[in-house]
Order: structure tokens, then C-alpha cells, then sequence
């Protein structure tokens, strides 16, 4: 069957502005990491980046330094959005339990990626840049704050919530309802779909493993104990299901990755 051309929905506000555009950063930033991560699988082992690992050896290609400044640009601006999301309940989660759960996981992701785009643009602009870092350099700053073991805890506690949100959204399918594909082909729609379906249950699988190591991090004072996504990837190798575990789930951030960038076309968004 021939499909039909995707077309581009009416463009919205400032806020849908920054979604999309934060979308298409972290697709191109999941592809990177799910496509090394395989590659690591199918070597019996090897180097797994993180999401700001990703966002660093993206700037090894080339016009690395504009690829770094737009993906900075964007995943400040997803950041953005989440946060707007968790403060002012733009995405419409409501008030009980499932949604303030939401909300927090949300705030988490909004921490996350936050994080990742501002060392992005740090890197392209060469302000305030400070070397490799990670997330446990990440975390020693934070914990050296005020409050700072606390905030990582809530961090690692939204990330569990949001990975096992994105579980449940991947064995129900209930993502389908934040997507506009009315005006794709049956071929589009059914790929897209299964894209979020894999995607979302390899970010539910990796999501808590990330989570659980904050919040033991934080009990502990010690950000030695804090993960990022390679780390947690990683993990899964040294499980008993070895480097089938990571190929998989290394499959499915790829696809997820694929996925952001049609959700930076089709998710509905609100416009303000």
C-alpha cells in the first residue's frame, strides 16, 4: 500500500513551540544513545553513553558545535515545557493521586533534560564549560546545596513514577490519545505506534533503575551512588539475561528516539 505524505499540523503558541522543538532535540539524542548502546550489545560489551554523554559525542561529528547549540536550545526548551507541565498542569493532569504523580514525574524529566541542554549549549558556546562531568558530578553539586540530598530523592522518586508511567502507557496503548494521525495512512500510523510502544517500555524500564539510584544516592549523601542512562544500561548487561537485556531495551531508546521526532509533527499540544 502506498502511504500517504505526512503533513505538518497548524502550528500553535510559544508553548507548542518549545515542545516540538524540544522533542526533535531528544529524538536525535535517544537515537544517539540507543544506536551505541546496540552496538555495544552486539560487541558483548562496551561504552554506553548518557544522555549527556550523548549530547558530548554528538559534538565530535561534524558541524558538531551547531548540531550542540540546537539540541541545547532544544532540550532547554522540552525542559521548559515539562516544567510548565508540572506547575500549571498544562498537560490536563489533574489534581488526585495519578495526577500529581504525573505532575512529579514531569518536574523530574524537566531536571533531566534540563541539565543535558544546558551542558549542550556550555559545550557550543565554551561558556562555563568544565570538562566531562556526569551525573555523579551532577549530583555532588546539587547535594552540596541546601536541601540539595532532598532534591535529588525527589528527583529519583518522579523518575520511578515517570518510568512506570510510561510502562503502563506502553502495555495500554493510551499514548495514542495525545497524537494527531488522522491525516496519516494506515502504514504511518501503525509504524508510529509501535515505535511508542517500544520506546516508551525501554525508557520504563531504564527510568526506575535511574530513580532507584538517586533516591539511595540521597539516603546515602553519596553521589558516587547516583546513575545515569548508561550506567542503568550497564546494569541490565550484568543481569542474567546479559547483553540480550541491553540489546533490547538499546533497541527500543532507539526507536524512542525515533518516535520524539514524530511527536515533534503530531503530538497534540496546547497552544499558549
Amino acid at each position: 500500500m502506498r502511504s500517504r505524505a505526512l503533513v505538518q499540523p497548524r502550528p500553535g503558541g510559544v508553548v507548542e513551540k518549545l515542545g516540538r522543538a524540544g522533542y526533535a532535540a531528544l529524538g536525535v539524542v535517544y537515537l544517539r544513545i540507543g544506536i551505541v548502546a546496540a552496538k555495544a550489545a552486539s560487541d558483548g560489551g562496551g561504552h554506553v553513553p548518557s544522555q549527556q554523554g550523548a549530547v558530548r559525542e554528538i559534538s565530535a561529528q561534524p558541524v558538531g558545535q551547531v548540531l550542540l547549540l540546537l539540541i541545547g536550545i532544544g532540550l532547554m526548551g522540552y525542559a521548559l515545557w515539562r516544567l510548565l507541565a508540572a506547575i500549571f498542569d498544562i498537560e490536563h493532569a489533574g489534581s488526585g493521586a495519578k495526577g500529581i504523580g504525573k505532575r512529579v514525574g514531569y518536574a523530574a524529566t524537566a531536571v533531566v533534560n534540563g541539565v543535558a541542554g544546558w551542558t549542550a549549549l556550555q559545550m557550543a558556546t565554551g561558556v562555563g564549560y568544565r570538562g566531562r562531568g556526569g551525573v555523579q558530578t551532577w549530583a555532588a553539586q546539587v547535594m552540596a546545596e541546601p536541601l540539595g540530598a532532598l532534591i535529588i530523592g525527589l528527583v529519583g522518586l518522579g523518575l520511578v513514577v515517570s518510568g512506570a508511567a510510561q510502562m503502563r502507557q506502553a502495555l495500554n496503548q493510551s499514548f495514542v490519545r495525545e497524537l494527531e494521525l488522522s491525516r496519516l495512512g494506515p502504514d504511518e500510523r501503525t509504524w508510529i505506534i509501535r515505535m511508542g510502544r517500544l520506546g516508551l517500555a525501554a525508557r520504563g524500564v531504564v527510568f526506575p533503575i535511574i530513580g532507584i539510584a538517586l533516591v539511595k544516592a540521597a539516603h546515602h549523601h553519596d553521589p558516587g551512588r547516583a546513575k545515569g542512562i548508561g550506567e542503568a544500561m550497564r546494569d541490565l548487561g550484568t543481569t542474567s539475561f546479559g547483553m540480550g537485556a541491553l540489546l533490547v531495551v538499546a533497541v527500543g531508546l532507539a526507536a524512542f528516539g525515533a518516535y520524539c521526532v514524530t511527536l515533534s509533527r503530531y503530538r497534540r499540544m496546547p497552544a499558549a
